[in-house]
């Protein structure tokens, strides 16, 4: 009885989580605010379990200097500092906002980032470098290239979505707070990179 009703819960969070991110993908606007509004740790679960996943074949596939658990820590360190940092910047603007609310937010702005991720290690495997400079080498680069800006433009939507609903802040404000973000995180995910610990940005 205790095993039906466990089933039946994890049926009904994968289907709440697929539908989210359904909505991720079609209807941006609505879910990310809808994601403000009513905030959920949902997609934060949701999420760092392909996080966890992906952490752990990448040390199967493309070893790194850390662990697969490791890189899991670093990258739930990584998120909730930057909510923090959301956090506190966006309570200058709109002081009813609360900790979770950012969490659900920035949480939603995950999906292209995961994409990235399994996008490049599936790469990775089936096209291990070094790669030639033919016509399949070219055609190859031409996609993997568009994907990936497809997916940059998709994660910038979702954060500005975010920071504008949460914050309820005008579009220039936005984009200070992600012009400070960077500046601030950058060196950090810089270092990731060149110590070989992560060597894709976790943002």
């Amino acid at each position: 009885m205790a095993y039906n009703k466990l089933l039946v819960n994890s049926a009904v969070y994968l289907f709440f989580c697929l539908h989210r991110v359904f909505g991720l993908v079609f209807f941006p606007y609505r879910t990310m605010r809808r994601a403000v509004l009513y905030p959920s740790t949902d997609l934060f679960y949701f999420f760092s379990f392909l996080f966890f996943i992906f952490f752990i074949l990448q040390e199967k596939i493309k070893p790194l200097r850390f662990s697969g658990y490791q890189n899991f820590l670093i990258f739930l360190a990584n998120f909730f500092i930057s909510c923090l940092f959301f956090f506190f910047l966006l309570r200058v603007f709109n002081q009813d906002l609360d900790f979770k609310t950012v969490v659900s937010g920035y949480s939603a702005t995950f999906f292209p980032t995961i994409l990235f991720f399994f996008f490049n290690l599936l790469s990775f495997y089936l096209f291990p470098p070094p790669r030639s400079f033919s016509l399949p080498g070219f055609a190859f680069s031409y996609v993997y290239l568009g994907i990936v800006m497809v997916l940059v433009f998709w994660k910038i939507m979702l954060v500005y979505l975010f920071l504008r609903f949460a914050g309820r802040i005008r579009v220039m404000q936005v984009f200070f707070i992600i012009s400070l973000y960077l500046a601030v995180f950058s060196p950090f995910y810089l270092g990731l990179y060149f110590l070989k610990i992560i060597r894709l940005p976790v943002v």
